[in-house]
């Protein structure tokens, strides 16, 4: 522990002539400080850094600047010598004894800290009362009086503390007294010393961006328990350090408990404290934090810094005593955030891992770094692993850790920094914790540790946000460890949850704290009151299940709490019974932030502005809702017109309380300034934002209209593909601005005020297009189901009567929302109408306005595809695999594959397709749309059908080799075999190899798809190869059986694959034949059909109440044809190859046993037991052999193991049947 003594000793041993040079400089030091305490009359002085003779200092102006200052605290260990100058000094034996200074205002005292890191924390404690006096700037000063110090001394001595400079406003740069003096032979060493020191510097590892992370997380999250928070970040990062490097838990141990030495002098708090500490840190930021830094590129860069930390305590070991250098060691603390003792253990530790090991610095610094990567890995492949189970579970439930929540991916909040930022049409702006949304999280942490909490209020005021913000402090505070996001839960559906906390709790180290999140917003029943009020009452309905759910979910399991957000209407609606279940339990929070303080900080965040907005804000606060979001795009409007405030405030006014009616004006007067013009060439995109969701900015560029002279016009898609029209061809600057906007989803409520203005703008286009797209608008972009139908039929059959009607009441919603409403948007509404009429003219009036928006952008979608074709088609066959499987988010990379140009962004199909890195809703709408007519992605892919070919031989060589193959190949695979299924389509040569190709790879994908609707779409899409190879087709029916049986079948498609086969053994069968392996997987496809329909019979009686026991000949009543069909396969098999024949019927009972009778299972079992080891005597004959090269790409080899694996499912299914 550095101290006076060390000093003054430091001193004694010096030649009389430097002893009394040093005494003039530190004279010329004092008369400086004197200087500067005169200029003051009240407030807390600090002399830093140590190594700059403080204790002489301090007895100079005690002895000879009496009544200058009434005190000195001092920290214990300090000495100075003389008895009368003991009794003028005080000392403290941790910081918080001096938070008794914010009492004693009028006076000027002195504090002589340990180390420059206890400097900040007293700033953060006292506030601007304290005034550093940073004494190396004046020794600076002291040695041009002083003069005689060689120019090696000086450069010796040299300091700096910019954490200092920035936080406590003085240069921060200077001279160390205790440096400044000749050293003779010892200078080498003393260079050599404060060099290695130097290289422990966070910045020089580049480590310091990651250290701010810890900092101001274990900040964060230590408040909660510690009156001054900030010492909190040195011991996360040692914890964190003792975590990746220390090998043994012992010494971890070993380590805790020095930091408990060197703190015990800081912060006087009893052990219970201190262990909190620990617990809250441990549990909460540090694992956040490793989690965070397992993926990717943080993986490596941490290793890397950390590796090298660990090199340069090896060499910075030998000058941890020496206190010539302490100014130095101080100066790496601080940057650091650490106080100068706590940081020297964090060295002397670290540097006893490399004792007794005789390697270089490289040899070391390679095995630290592996030793870090392999730590982390572990944390990477944990979670990852809980993840993959909680997918395979397909429960609607959605995990997230907290470096997702922090990148955004639960909802636009971002963490950059250890900062909360928030996401939007600014980019990214600082979230506003001012005023009562600062003080609420502490109120909804509290009572969430009860178990449940429910966060109520109008809607559009930052509830949502709040819950997000709460939630990431309760992740930093060791809470909860994970978030789960739920839809909606039916009754007993609580049991998911269950599950998943069963895989997390098998998963060492990923935590089992669960924290569900459950917003329904937005909802359907947000619309207007009257409106689809059965809808209304179906969707109330399912917010209070899912909330009883969720209620008895935390009452019986302790492990997961649950934050629910309702805005008041939903709230309103629920049963008297269920809100007062609420409000007696205390798990209300009545969400209100209507406060000044956060509203005008709301406003000049967004804006950027200052100025006086007090009486915007009482304006804003007399909105009837969402009055926090009117304060944001109040903000925004200020910030796009040059802080002029007069026309938000107008805005703000002619509202009449109603916040729709603010968007409105923000949209019209701000995002599209006004202009009809603009309104005009971005017609399409904003309804495309409307039915679809955010549309990619380059779909913006692409449906743009143009003003020629005399009329308004579409880009052709013949002029597109001919002149080989590039995105930068079509990027505009005036439309860049909207192409973003449209890019992001915004707010709820602003969502629908552009669909509202959409909506009425319908009904300036036809009658007809008034009707459907209008139902689509409203119910956004998830038309499920019967809904969607039912207002079709509607539309069919009364579309006079219906339309008119509800131009009617159209006309009266717009009396109604004020005569504003009609005067300012009327020529907005016509303008959007009759770019709709036009768009849609090209598609014709024979579809829906969704799927006819739907051709109008593929046709030119299609067209900017082939005209750039040649650089990015594998990009876009990697895009349309994970479309067509139902996956949204693409991978960044896949390891160790060869296909890394798929996986590398192509601006010119990702500008179209993506946002961000997940696929934008409206493709996969287009991808799968049952009835294209003029756009198909695989007409697209055909043009490179050859080279797609080549990938898919190269996998299946891949396969063959490495009998290994990841998913996200298995779905590029998928966007190939697509390729060449529209180049057969449209009768372009295709050789049957490609089939083939195709067919190993894609039928193994069929496993990798996640959605089991878009199953019949892909056997659509393929279906050109029943053409060419029938008997490779056969293959995908088995495994997109198997999928659709394993996730359930949709019941109004039961007879659909049953009409392919059917269909395929018509035109085909001979070809079958030829081959006879093909008849195999007829025959397997055909009784997994039977097995799904058999099992949708069993849950049908259930439904209806009867026992599940049914008599096996009822149970098989209406399947009579396809057994029929089994049968004469069978039978066909049996007559052209007796081995394959055994192989079918064993498939066949390992299908349909659960629905026989167990005496016909044992019996049907023997008998192919028996058959099966009689194969293993034999030699397969041919069909056999090819049979297994296209089921294991292996052909006896791969017999053998087919006929083992039937052999031992045999057995086993034999075993439960005798149990």
């Amino acid at each position: 522990m550095q101290d006076a003594s060390r000093e003054q000793d430091a001193e004694l041993s010096k030649p009389a002539l430097q002893i009394q040079k040093h005494e003039q400089l530190i004279k010329s030091a004092y008369s400086g400080v004197k200087g500067e305490l005169e200029k003051l009359k009240e407030g807390v002085i600090v002399l830093v850094p140590c190594g700059c003779s403080r204790g002489k200092l301090l007895e100079l102006l005690i002895k000879q600047s009496e009544g200058l200052f009434s005190r000195a605290y001092v920290y214990r260990g300090f000495r100075i010598g003389a008895e009368e100058i003991k009794q003028r000094v005080e000392r403290y034996e941790s910081l918080q004894e001096l938070d008794k200074l914010k009492k004693r205002k009028g006076e000027l005292v002195i504090v002589v800290p340990e180390s420059s890191w206890d400097a900040v924390c007293l700033r953060s404690m006292l506030g601007k009362r304290v005034k550093l006096l940073y004494l190396p700037e004046l020794y600076e000063k002291a040695i041009k009086e002083v003069k005689g110090f060689s120019e090696e001394v000086c450069k010796l001595a040299k300091v700096e503390h910019p954490r200092l400079r920035k936080m406590l406003e003085v240069k921060a740069k200077g001279l160390s007294s205790t440096l400044l003096r000749e050293w003779g032979e010892k200078l080498d060493d003393l260079e050599k010393g404060k060099k290695a020191i130097l290289e422990l510097s966070p910045r020089k590892l580049g480590l310091r961006d990651y250290l701010r992370d810890i900092v101001v997380k274990a900040s964060t999250a230590a408040v909660a328990v510690l009156p001054s928070p900030l010492i909190a970040s040195g011991i996360s990062v040692l914890l964190i350090i003792g975590k990746l490097l220390l090998s043994e838990e012992r010494n971890l141990q070993d380590l805790i408990s020095n930091i408990l030495e060197s703190l015990k002098d800081f912060l006087a708090k009893p052990p219970s404290k201190l262990e909190l500490l620990f617990d809250t840190l441990a549990e909460g930021p540090i694992t956040r934090i490793l989690e965070g830094w397992s993926k990717d590129e943080a993986k490596s860069k941490v290793a890397e810094g950390f590796a090298k930390l660990v090199v340069a305590a090896r060499e910075a070991e030998p000058y941890l005593d020496r206190e010539e250098l302490e100014a130095v060691w101080d100066q790496v603390a601080l940057e650091w955030r650490m106080q100068t003792p706590l940081f020297k253990v964090l060295v002397g530790n670290l540097a006893k891992m490399t004792h007794g090991e005789l390697m270089t610095r490289e040899e070391l610094e390679r095995r630290i770094k592996q030793l870090v990567e392999d730590r982390l890995a572990k944390i990477e492949k944990d979670l990852e692993k809980v993840k993959q189970e909680v997918e395979s579970l397909k429960i609607g439930v959605k995990l997230f850790y907290a470096y997702e929540l922090e990148e955004g991916l639960l909802f636009p909040f971002k963490v950059e920094k250890g900062r909360p930022l928030l996401k939007g049409d600014k980019d990214k702006v600082k979230l506003v914790t001012a005023g009562r949304f600062g003080e609420l999280p502490e109120e909804i942490l509290r009572k969430l540790e009860g178990g449940f909490v429910v966060l109520e209020g109008p809607k559009g005021i930052g509830k949502s946000t709040l819950a997000i913000y709460s939630a990431w402090l309760g992740l930093l505070r060791g809470l909860v460890s994970s978030i789960a996001t739920v839809d909606k839960l039916e009754r007993g559906q609580r049991s998911v949850f269950m599950n998943l906390l069963e895989i997390m709790e098998s998963v060492e180290g990923t935590g089992t704290k669960l924290l569900v999140f459950y917003d329904p917003s937005p909802l359907k029943a947000y619309f207007e009151p009257g409106a689809f009020s059965k809808e209304i009452r179906k969707a109330i309905k399912s917010v209070e299940e899912t909330l009883y759910e969720l209620l008895r979910l935390a009452k019986t399991d302790r492990r997961t709490k649950v934050i629910a957000v309702l805005s008041s209407d939903i709230y309103g609606m629920l049963s008297e019974e269920l809100k007062q279940e609420l409000e007696n339990s205390n798990r209300i929070v009545h969400v209100d932030l209507q406060d000044h303080t956060f509203l005008e900080g709301i406003i000049r965040t967004y804006s950027g502005c200052t100025g006086d907005f007090r009486e915007l804000v009482e304006r804003i606060k007399e909105l009837e809702s969402s009055y926090t979001l009117v304060a944001k795009y109040a903000g925004l409007w200020l910030y796009e017109k040059g802080c002029e405030l007069g026309d938000v405030k107008v805005a703000v006014e002619e509202a009449k309380k109603k916040p729709k009616l603010f968007l409105a004006q923000y949209l019209w007067r701000v995002l599209l300034g006004g202009k009809k013009d603009l309104a005009r060439r971005v017609a399409i995109p904003l309804f495309l934002h409307a039915a679809f969701g955010p549309v990619p900015e380059g779909l913006t560029y692409l449906t743009k209209a143009s003003n020629k002279p005399g009329f308004w016009s579409f880009l052709k898609p013949s002029e597109l593909e001919e002149r080989k029209v590039s995105l930068q061809d079509l990027k505009e600057d005036e439309l860049e601005p909207l192409a973003r906007w449209l890019s992001v989803r915004h707010e709820d409520l602003m969502e629908e005020t552009l669909m509202e203005i959409c909506i009425y703008s319908c009904a300036r286009a036809t009658p007809f297009f008034f009707g459907s797209l209008m139902f689509d608008i409203m119910m956004t972009l998830e038309r499920n189901g019967s809904y969607y139908y039912m207002c079709k039929e509607l539309d069919q059959a009364l579309r006079e009567d219906l339309i008119e009607t509800l131009g009617q009441a159209l006309g009266e919603a717009l009396e109604e929302v004020t005569e504003l409403y009609k005067q300012e948007f009327e020529d907005l509404i016509e303008t959007l109408g009759q770019a709709l009429g036009e768009a849609l003219e090209e598609v014709g009036g024979s579809k829906t306005e969704a799927d006819a928006l739907l051709e109008f952008v593929g046709i030119r979608l299609e067209a900017v595809f082939k005209a750039n074709l040649s650089h990015c088609w594998r990009r876009l066959a990697l895009i349309s695999g994970f479309t067509l499987a139902g996956y949204s988010n693409l991978p960044k990379t896949v390891m160790n594959s060869e296909k890394e140009e798929a996986f590398k962004p192509c601006t010119e199909v990702d500008s179209y397709l993506l946002l961000g890195s997940k696929i934008s809703p409206f493709f996969m709408e287009l991808a799968l749309n049952p009835e294209p007519k003029w756009y198909s992605i695989s007409r697209v892919l055909a043009g490179v059908h050859e080279e797609a070919a080549e990938e898919l031989e190269k996998l299946v060589e891949k396969y063959c080799t490495t009998k290994r193959i990841y998913k996200p190949e298995l779905l590029y695979a998928l966007g190939l075999a697509i390729s060449i299924a529209g180049a057969a389509e449209l009768g372009m040569s295709v050789e049957e190899k490609s089939v083939k190709a195709a067919t190993l790879v894609v039928k193994e994908g069929f496993r990798a798809v996640y959605k089991k609707e878009n199953v019949l779409k892909i056997l659509e899409m393929l279906k050109s190869f029943e053409s060419i190879a029938p008997h490779y087709y056969t293959l995908f029916f088995p495994n997109a059986l198997e999928l659709i049986g394993r996730q359930g079948w949709p019941l109004i498609c039961d007879s659909e694959i049953h009409d392919m086969l059917e269909e395929l053994l018509e035109n085909h069968l001979h070809k079958l034949e030829k081959h006879v392996w093909p008849l195999v997987e007829i025959i397997s496809a055909y009784s997994q059909l039977i097995s799904v329909l058999l099992r949708m019979s069993l849950i049908g009686a259930l439904f209806k109440g009867k026992k599940v026991q049914i008599p096996i000949g009822a149970l098989f009543e209406g399947k009579k044809a396809q057994i029929l069909r089994i049968s004469e396969l069978l039978e066909d098999l049996r007559n052209r190859s007796d081995q394959l024949y055994t192989i079918a019927e064993v498939q066949v009972l390992m299908v349909m046993h659960g629905f026989l009778s167990s005496e016909d299972v044992k019996k049907k079992a023997e008998e192919l037991i028996g058959r099966i080891r009689k194969l293993k005597r034999e030699n397969p004959d041919k069909y056999t052999i090819e049979w297994a090269e296209m089921r294991l790409f292996s052909g006896l080899k791969g017999v053998s193991q087919l006929i083992e694996s039937y052999e031992l499912s045999l057995l086993n299914m034999l075993q439960q049947q005798y149990k």
